[in-house]
Order: C-alpha cells, then sequence, then structure tokens
C-alpha cells in the first residue's frame, strides 16, 4: 500500500509500521517489510485512494541475493526503498553479512544507483509480531532502521544504522 505525504527538508522523516501474525511456532516471516522514501510518482493516472494496487513498476532483478517480492515504482526523480529482510539473519547467511537491512536507491528510469545489502546489526530471528521504524535526518543525511519486537511475551528493541 502507498500513502501520500510531503517531504519538508528542514524535518525528519518518521515512518512506522506494525506487523503481526507471523506463525507461533517461530516460523521466519520471509521478505520483511519494504518502505519507499521520497518517490515522485509517475504515469500513476487512476490510482486512488480506494484502492492502488497497479502502479506502475519498473522489473529490476539481482539487486540483491535476498529481498524476496521487492517492487520498483515508476518515479520522476530518484528515491530510497528500505527492506528490513529477516531471512539474511535466519537462512540467508553469507560471510560478511551482519544485517538484515537492504537499501537501495533508484533511478527514475528503473536503474539501480547504489545498493547496500545485509547491512546493518544482528537483530531478530523469528518474531511473533514487529513494528519497525525507518527515519531520515536532512540534516546529517541519517538514515537509520528500529525493530521492536515480541518474543515469548517479552518486548525488544534494536537500532540499526543503516
Amino acid at each position: 500500500m502507498f500513502w501520500q505525504s510531503y517531504f519538508d527538508s528542514n524535518k525528519v522523516v518518521n515512518l512506522e509500521i506494525n506487523g503481526s501474525g507471523f506463525s507461533s511456532t517461530g516460523s521466519v516471516p520471509g521478505d520483511g517489510f519494504v518502505f519507499y522514501l521520497f518517490l515522485n510518482p509517475s504515469n500513476w493516472g487512476g490510482i486512488g485512494p480506494q484502492f492502488n494496487n497497479n502502479v506502475p513498476s519498473y522489473s529490476i532483478s539481482g539487486v540483491s541475493p535476498v529481498m524476496g517480492n521487492v517492487f520498483f515504482p515508476q518515479s520522476t526523480t530518484p528515491y530510497i526503498v528500505v527492506q528490513w529482510d529477516p531471512i539474511w539473519q535466519n537462512v540467508y547467511r553469507q560471510v560478511g553479512v551482519v544485517g538484515q537491512w537492504n537499501v537501495w536507491i533508484i533511478g527514475p528510469k528503473g536503474q539501480v544507483i547504489k545498493a547496500w545489502n545485509g547491512i546493518g546489526s544482528e537483530s531478530i530471528f523469528a518474531p511473533y509480531s514487529v513494528k519497525i521504524e525507518i527515519s531520515y535526518d536532512p540534516s546529517t543525511n541519517t538514515l537509520m532502521g528500529g525493530i521492536a519486537f515480541t518474543w515469548g511475551g517479552l518486548q525488544y528493541r534494536f537500532l540499526h544504522l543503516i
């Protein structure tokens, strides 16, 4: 789902999502969650508040060996895609991979300008529910991601510099 908002270049951008319904057996939540920052829609005619499941997008492969089902909407300007993908930590361990975050900068023609995969610090394995927060501070050009989750009735929180 996409929600329209406006960016004030003098203020911090904060986004958050709550996810639940993961298996009580502790199965891994595959593909995680995806955030899009600074997306400037192009060719999105006919998309309305009641539905937005027909967003024109680019087909980009090979951005990351671990990314699941991520699509890249058309935009008139470059934008940032942030994905929390716990499969990095749980299933797809690689030498040098320590985190569960993918961050990509996508250009207006669908090209990958920059990609960081499996970054951040170690975090969670198979939560029952998660709250994910993304913040961008334009004064320092810093992108942060945080996870709060429930495991066995206990609350945990990790902050990651991404």
